[in-house]
């Protein structure tokens, strides 16, 4: 089965659920901030918020929600439901530490972190790299609803529920979409969501207000307390290290590094050309699920500027960064033999791939070597760009890591 973004639709229930509610959608869906910050409170029991560093760029990303007139009914229930949740989980990380203060005496020690533009093998490298035993990775459910951890089994299946019960949602919504990014909250995810500010809901809201001001953020406070969801999560675990990816963290590459000084970074690499186009149909199909129009030639005018950005801003951290602590990897590399890589990654950061680590990995490509990610059709004309213009914005990129055309 195959798909374009033209083919791309929501489930006819759905529209007309988003045409019958439209008139009443401001009125219906509250994004005020001290709004969302009461009910937080409500839901969780829980008033203390630490340290309130992130609320400045929450009331901007709220009000900036609030205030956009693109969202159906539907995308702005699903926005209040997400920001509700990075609320409560800011307080239940609070009281975690609260209650268990030691958990912060534990660093996270050497974090794995895959970054790239998106589309150039990131997701396929984080779950292949996952087999290792010896490593954490975030599960999405764990990403949805992180804390407290110290529970029955019996709750910790309610959370898998939960959030299984949210893919499903998004299956019905837009039965497509599993075919553009196929899901499952017992898999490795995105660690960006742990992450108070990041422009992952610019996907699915117009938010420049919120864009503009995330671009000139000092993101180490942010990345302060993603360290502490982490230290939270690896809390009277095993004693391994992280194994985490996000394309969004090369805007905050120095935050990043600050907080994690010893981090080990895995840039992925592509063609441009090839890779943001893929990108574009992402977001108009999340535009789709969300929106009630989805201008093709905005994403790409909106987000091909911003990954210039993200990008230049990469480059610039690595000019002075210790170059030890970086590994390139190609694309058309990855996909030619996974496993070539994975030991070149292993041999370059020091660590030992054991037998098991290896056979688990070599039985995840045989169970996946035939993925959905090949079906999804795309191509920058329908998104009103060339494949020259993506090379001339990006040439400083394609120049320095030597990528190949194709």
């Amino acid at each position: 089965m195959t798909t374009t973004i033209d083919e791309f639709q929501i489930a006819p229930l759905f529209r007309v659920a988003n045409a019958l509610g439209s008139p009443f959608r401001k009125a219906v869906i509250e994004l005020a901030p001290d709004a969302l910050r009461r009910a937080a409170e409500k839901q969780t029991g829980l008033n203390d918020w630490g340290s309130e560093d992130f609320w400045p760029g929450f009331e901007t990303l709220a009000r900036s929600c609030a205030a956009d007139d693109t969202q159906t009914i539907i995308g702005r229930a699903s926005l209040r439901v997400e920001m509700l949740h990075r609320l409560k989980n800011r307080l239940r990380l609070e009281a975690a530490i609260k209650h268990e203060p030691t958990m912060l005496d534990h660093p996270v020690r050497r974090p794995l972190f895959i970054i790239g533009f998106p589309r150039t093998g990131t997701t396929l490298l984080h779950k292949l790299l996952a087999q290792d035993p010896n490593v954490h990775v975030p599960l999405q459910w764990k990403l949805y609803s992180p804390l407290p951890m110290n529970v029955p089994q019996a709750e910790i299946d309610r959370r898998i529920r939960e959030a299984n019960s949210l893919i499903r949602f998004a299956a019905v919504l837009a039965p497509q979409w599993s075919i553009i990014h196929p899901p499952s909250a017992v898999e490795p995810e995105e660690c960006i969501f742990l992450l108070t500010d990041n422009l992952a809901y610019a996907l699915r809201a117009n938010i420049p207000a919120y864009v503009e001001k995330y671009l000139r953020t000092d993101l180490k406070p942010v990345y302060a307390n993603f360290r502490q969801h982490l230290q939270a999560l690896q809390w009277q675990q095993p004693e391994r290290s992280w194994t985490l990816k996000s394309p969004l963290h090369l805007w905050g590459l120095d935050a990043l590094l600050a907080t994690f000084p010893d981090a080990r970074i895995i840039q992925t690499h592509r063609d441009p050309k090839k890779a943001l186009p893929s990108w574009f149909s992402l977001a108009a199909a999340l535009g789709k699920m969300h929106r009630r129009t989805v201008d093709l030639t905005q994403i790409a005018k909106d987000w091909l500027p911003l990954w210039k950005i993200g990008m230049e801003r990469a480059q610039t951290v690595r000019a002075t960064a210790n170059a030890d602590q970086f590994l390139d990897i190609h694309y058309r590399d990855l996909v030619a033999d996974p496993l070539v890589a994975v030991r070149q990654i292993y041999a370059h950061f020091g660590n030992e791939l054991t037998p098991d680590a290896q056979a688990n990995m070599s039985r995840w490509l045989k169970e996946h070597a035939h993925g959905s990610h090949e079906k999804h059709r795309y191509s920058a004309v329908q998104y009103g760009v060339s494949d020259e213009q993506i090379t001339r914005e990006l040439s400083s990129y394609v120049e320095s890591f030597g990528i190949q055309p194709g």
